[in-house]
């Protein structure tokens, strides 16, 4: 299902425990993505979900404030013993969270979303450090 408030540019699936974020453009996000973003994974945390996979496959850049989201969205899964991690992540993204931003090391990242689930699955939340 499309994220409601995203203009559809997050869809979200679950798969038994994990929850599949797809982002979809260019850049990500506009100021209503981010706010929906948010109170959808604060609702899953609620209802008991602890492992949010993100995929970036069709995210060529970054907006400050969706790494800031990132970021964020992290921290609170983590305070609640879960983990985001992210998967079909471009190089280019890749190389701008490893090296010019330095967060990479905040988030597990995988090469495609089947294993990251495949890992993460009955995990709880693996967390990076």
């Amino acid at each position: 299902m499309y994220l409601p408030g995203t203009g559809g540019q997050i869809k979200v699936t679950e798969v038994d425990q994990i929850v599949l974020i797809e982002l979809i453009g260019r850049r990500f996000p506009e100021v209503p993505v981010a706010e929906a973003l948010s109170h959808f994974v604060t609702e899953r945390l609620q209802g008991g979900r602890r492992v949010f996979v993100v995929q970036c496959a069709q995210v060529n850049s970054f907006r400050s404030s969706g790494v800031g989201l990132l970021i964020a969205i992290r921290n609170l899964v983590r305070e609640r013993g879960g983990t985001v991690a992210l998967c079909e992540v471009s190089s280019r993204v890749r190389y701008t969270l490893t090296t010019i931003l330095g967060v990479a090391s905040l988030f597990p990242i995988f090469d495609s979303c089947d294993d990251a689930m495949a890992e993460l699955s009955g995990d709880g939340g693996a967390q990076a450090e």
